[in-house]
């Protein structure tokens, strides 16, 4: 039998103590933590929720497009040059993920919610006069067309914060999106392309313990990044679909006092005092 070192008793403690510490995470944060523990809808919920007339959600391609392989955050990241400043658009659809807001894409079809994407609002801006409310994901990358279109609309939904960010244009004949200002870009003095009032600062807290709507000009946001709030805390989707004839407790941006929350659960200043200098991390 092999005699232990005091290296070999050393490993041994270590794996006993990360096997200790993976079974107290597992029962005292996963188990604790609704985050964890996602819940479909149920038929009765779809009943009572569902059946929202005259409202539409619009899916963020031109967003979801942006945060792909050699498209604008590899040219934040400084991984590649002004060719990063165009995004092909390929053949077939792109998959729904974190980025774009997917988990309200999922609810939101479940309940039976109409669908129009960026393209369909900007080759058509008027297809939003026959909806009575709108629901934007994380519709952070807008056309000019598209912005008007949602900016002049009374009811705005604006589920997940940082929406009409960033400015694009879309040559549909070459089937291209060229990034045209925001996210510091043509210059770093520049955050929201459109200089409208959504703020990125919400969107680093995916935790929503503590998060409150507010009112923008047209409409109503939460002020953390829903995407794990939304698959075990329901009720937001009665606020949505009460909206706007009945509103929730509104709060403006001077009584709130956000935190960044980083992915280990801590929260406080955002790095190097910046809200908007990485893109999410999902």
């Amino acid at each position: 039998m092999k005699n232990f070192t005091k290296k070999d008793w050393l490993l041994l403690f270590l794996s006993a103590g990360l096997a200790l510490f993976g079974i107290l995470y597992n029962q005292y944060v996963i188990a604790d933590d609704p985050m964890f523990h996602p819940k479909e809808l149920t038929d009765n919920e779809i009943k009572i929720l569902g059946n929202d007339q005259n409202a539409v959600m619009v899916y963020p391609i031109f967003t979801q497009y942006a945060y792909s392989e050699k498209g604008f955050y590899d040219f934040y990241k400084g991984k590649c040059g002004s060719s990063c400043l165009i995004i092909y658009f390929k053949n077939g659809a792109i998959p729904p993920g974190f980025n774009m807001g997917k988990n309200g894409y999922d609810y939101l079809d479940k309940l039976g919610y109409d669908l129009v994407t960026d393209i369909d609002i900007d080759q058509n801006p008027k297809i939003l006069e026959k909806y009575d409310k709108i629901i934007l994901l994380h519709n952070e990358y807008m056309t000019q067309k598209e912005f008007d279109a949602i900016k002049n609309h009374k009811n705005v939904v604006y589920l997940y914060p940082n929406a009409m960010y960033a400015k694009v244009f879309v040559d549909y004949d070459k089937n291209t999106m060229t990034l045209i200002r925001g996210h510091g870009f043509p210059e770093k003095t520049i955050d929201n392309g459109f200089d409208y009032v959504t703020s990125s600062q919400y969107e680093y807290d995916t935790k929503c313990k503590n998060y409150q709507w507010k009112a923008n000009p047209n409409g109503i946001q939460p002020t953390c990044y829903p995407e794990y709030l939304l698959t075990y805390d329901h009720s937001i989707f009665q606020v949505i679909k009460d909206f706007p004839k009945k509103l929730p407790s509104l709060v403006t941006d001077t009584n709130l006092r956000i935190k960044y929350c980083y992915d280990n659960g801590t929260c406080g200043d955002p790095p190097n005092g910046k809200w908007n200098h990485v893109p999410i991390n999902p």
